[in-house]
């Protein structure tokens, strides 16, 4: 079998073994955050108005995460996040964006109020919930991803291969032609 044969199915198993990783990895990840987390797109604030945003099952001892992003850049804004019993356990003041954590103590719903102080309107865009790399202990789950990063990589290197195995044969069959008309001269 001609080598660039070889390095041809040699990509292509690398190809499709990077994308059989990173599918398997990033759907345990996504699934997660899809399911435990409330997201919150292209929502308007109106100048001293406010939103709620509600997480419904929160976990106690899991990290709740908030992330939000703001436009216009430059409109103040602030968050109070309350626990189930209605305490305010967070409270920030902020503009453009926000990434914060808050430690739960007790399970049930939080709510998190996010407030605009500016004199005109602002875009936000949120997510509310108990990301899927954070695990009970606060650490982040590197298995998962080391799995996502290891099927990118193995994509990247199964293209560079089919990219070289092309090659390869392109070069192989204009020897061959060469050749073949130099036998055919004689």
């Amino acid at each position: 079998m001609k080598r660039s044969y070889i390095i041809l199915i040699a990509g292509t198993v690398t190809l499709i073994a990077g994308i059989a990783i990173f599918l398997v990895y990033a759907n345990s990840y996504v699934d997660p955050f899809l399911s435990e987390n409330t997201i919150v797109t292209n929502s308007t604030i109106q100048p001293n108005q406010s939103i709620n945003i509600t997480r419904e099952t929160v976990k106690a001892g899991r990290s709740l995460s908030l992330v939000i992003s703001s436009e216009p850049f430059d409109v103040s804004l602030r968050t109070e996040t309350t626990d189930p019993k209605g305490i305010i356990v967070s409270s920030n003041n902020f503009s453009e964006q926000l990434f914060t954590t808050i430690k739960p103590e007790i399970s049930g719903k939080y709510i998190s109020k996010i407030i605009n102080l500016g004199s005109e309107p602002v875009t936000i865009d949120a997510v509310v919930g108990q990301l899927p790399t954070i695990d009970e202990n606060d650490q982040t789950r590197l298995n998962l991803l080391k799995g996502i990063l290891g099927g990118i990589i193995a994509v990247v290197i199964g293209v560079i291969v089919l990219i070289a195995g092309g090659i390869i044969l392109i070069v192989d069959r204009r020897k061959s032609k060469a050749t073949t008309i130099g036998d055919s001269r004689r």
